[in-house]
């Protein structure tokens, strides 16, 4: 996956930096390692993505939800506009992570009521129930995630 290392390392410094204290030493070491493993399973279609992350604890498992972050333009003619990262699931990668799997899904076209496209794997990680996520694009209390100026350059928000 082009820049793969990246990817990674903006996504762990924004779990750290945006989840707090508390909710972090919830999170156990499993999900800090499928984070990783999962994140390698997907790559940006453009020279770079920066992947977004949320994990809770729901009913009973562990939910891990994933998207990549918009790009801002900054400068330019179209100064402040963002752009949705185009990239692609590796699905055979992704499903060889899990010990079993019990659902593999696809939800297409959801809700007119502003839900987004994903796929969804359900099954056990490292003994635990876990849940992944792959969403089409970001949430919307999101921000981006790169920033791209006129001349090109890139940079992490």
């Amino acid at each position: 996956m082009p820049h793969s290392h990246l990817v990674v390392r903006h996504l762990l410094k924004q779990l750290e930096s945006h989840v707090p204290a508390s909710q972090r030493e919830r999170r156990p070491e499993w999900m800090r390692e499928l984070i990783v493993a999962a994140c390698e399973a997907l790559s940006p279609l453009q020279d770079l993505g920066r992947v977004g992350a949320e994990c809770e604890a729901v009913d009973q498992q562990w939910e891990l939800r994933l998207y990549f972050g918009a790009r801002e333009l900054v400068g330019g003619p179209f100064d402040g506009a963002t752009q949705l990262a185009n990239f692609e699931v590796d699905l055979q990668r992704l499903l060889a992570l899990f010990e079993t799997v019990t659902t593999c899904q696809w939800l297409a076209f959801p809700a007119l009521d502003g839900g987004r496209s994903f796929i969804s794997i359900a099954g056990t990680y490292a003994g635990q129930a876990v849940s992944v996520k792959i969403y089409s694009h970001p949430p919307r209390h999101s921000t981006p995630g790169l920033r791209q100026r006129a001349d090109g350059s890139l940079e992490p928000c």
